[in-house]
């Protein structure tokens, strides 16, 4: 007495990435269902920022109240609602950029971006100028769009690279290169499917 038994078929396997976002492959296809990661930025600086602006906010007030110069009062009441805002944006987890097998999100408050991965040749780390007296540069991942992006390119003035029609807000938690790469790996799958 045999049971029959389905054939062996490949069931999709879970793993780790290098960069720890949960992926599912499949044993017969290079990448089956893979799973939208969403990477947050780093909380520190918008912390910091948020303090600073409600410790401004206390010190206006309190000179404003000293010296009775009321005026001050409506800059110490917008000090505070940008670190009010600041704590909600923590809070809320509202700055991400989201990977998933259709496109490329990045949301922000007040503005969200949304490509497909067809709309990108190539991802690279890149260094934006800082305008002020010492100089300096941020590190960013910087893109370049394909031909078949029908959107408006972003200024390439803020660049150092000519070569450049976009960047990220934020490097997310991550070293830029590394950034980079993940991103060309989700783009390069995604074209080839």
């Amino acid at each position: 007495m045999s049971r029959d038994r389905p054939k062996a078929t490949s069931y999709p396997a879970r793993y780790k990435d290098r960069f720890g976002a949960e992926q599912t492959t499949n044993t017969r296809n290079k990448v089956n269902d893979v799973k939208p990661i969403r990477l947050h930025p780093n909380k520190a600086p918008i912390l910091a920022g948020a303090i600073a602006l409600l410790a401004l906010a206390i010190g206006i007030m309190v000179v404003s109240i000293v010296f009775e110069k009321y005026l001050f009062i409506v800059f110490a009441a917008l000090c505070f609602v940008l670190s009010v805002f600041y704590f909600w944006c923590l809070r809320r987890n509202v700055i991400f950029l989201d990977l998933s097998p259709e496109a490329l999100e990045e949301r922000l408050p007040g503005n969200i971006r949304r490509w497909k991965w067809s709309e990108f040749d190539n991802f690279f780390v890149v260094d934006v100028p800082i305008q002020s007296e010492s100089g300096g540069s941020r590190v960013c991942v910087g893109f370049l769009y394909s031909s078949s992006h029908n959107g408006v390119k972003e200024s390439s003035k803020l660049f150092a690279s000519p070569h450049c029609d976009g960047a990220l807000f934020d490097l997310y938690g991550m070293k830029a290169s590394e950034l980079a790469d993940l991103l060309n790996q989700w783009r390069s799958c995604k074209n080839t499917d």
